[in-house]
């Protein structure tokens, strides 16, 4: 059987890694700050392609109605 509390690479490697250095640690703000950036871009990218929904929408619809005072001056005219 192999001794893990022999070998002091382990040993301080299971140091490290504790559970209150851990929860403290800078690791864990970056990775929440990064999650929340994500988060944030994602929010962002969603409302930015909802407002070009709505542009894209309103484009067709003046087009359509230019199609239709072509259609008005056209039956005028002759």
């Amino acid at each position: 059987m192999y001794d893990v509390n022999a070998s002091v690479p382990y040993k301080v490697f299971f140091e490290v890694v504790d559970e209150s250095t851990v929860s403290d640690s800078n690791f864990k703000g970056f990775t929440e700050f990064l999650i929340d950036g994500i988060v944030l871009a994602n929010f962002l990218i969603f409302v930015v392609d909802l407002v070009l929904h709505f542009v894209n929408i309103v484009l067709q619809v003046v087009h359509e109605l230019q199609h239709v005072f072509i259609a008005i001056n056209f039956s005028i005219v002759h």
